[in-house]
């Protein structure tokens, strides 16, 4: 299992080298302040540097305000320029009514909504999105409130990266996120091998990579 994870407990200002935002963002961007991340003056994206090389992956980090605001998984690299043609990406995120399931495809400057809930998160609650490489599940708490299956699913193997997003200028400042994690989901033991005395190799625990 590796799991990359930011609490941002460090100076305010840049969100720091393990992360890479689309470039050609001005005025804007994720920033830190007071140890979380916050959200900037233009539709903000930024991923963990480190690509997923698992068929399963997860982002997840801990809401404390604002709209349209969330982890993100199977993004791009955004090497295509700013927000706008920065690639796509599948987005766990608030809404003014709730929380939804979008896709951000190349060339957009939104990420229209494939599914939606009227579940509406509160400062304090886990926003955890899971895709594998099929069927997208938005969980808060650890509850399921909402499951996606696209009709063209992003590859994960083409998409390996997983991070974070605010996607609307309306609410800019006021998206603020905490104790961010992303990786891969592991695959369930065998028990059958576990019944037979056939030790699996595995790590001895999750590979922690942080700021």
């Amino acid at each position: 299992m590796v799991t990359f994870f930011d609490d941002f407990n460090r100076v305010d200002g840049a969100i720091g080298a393990n992360w890479i935002q689309a470039p050609g963002i001005t005025n804007g961007g994720f920033s830190i302040g007071s140890n979380q991340i916050i959200g900037g003056t233009a539709n903000s994206v930024a991923r963990w540097k480190t690509a997923i090389t698992y068929t399963s992956v997860f982002s997840q980090a801990i809401y404390q305000g604002g709209l349209y605001v969330g982890p993100i998984v199977a993004a791009s690299a955004f090497a295509a320029g700013p927000y706008a043609g920065a690639g796509t990406w599948y987005a766990f995120r608030t809404s003014n009514t709730g929380c939804q399931i979008g896709q951000k495809d190349a060339g957009l400057t939104s990420t229209p909504a494939l599914v939606s809930s009227t579940t509406l998160p509160v400062a304090g609650d886990v926003l955890r999105l899971e895709y594998d490489g099929t069927t997208l599940t938005a969980k808060i708490n650890g509850t399921i409130v909402l499951t996606y299956t696209p009709v063209t699913p992003i590859s994960i193997a083409s998409q390996p990266y997983v991070g974070i997003v605010q996607a609307s200028t309306a609410y800019s400042g006021l998206a603020i996120l905490d104790d961010w994690s992303g990786g891969d989901i592991p695959v369930p033991s065998v028990p059958l091998l576990q019944e037979a005395g056939i030790s699996l190799l595995t790590e001895s625990g999750p590979s922690l990579f942080t700021e």
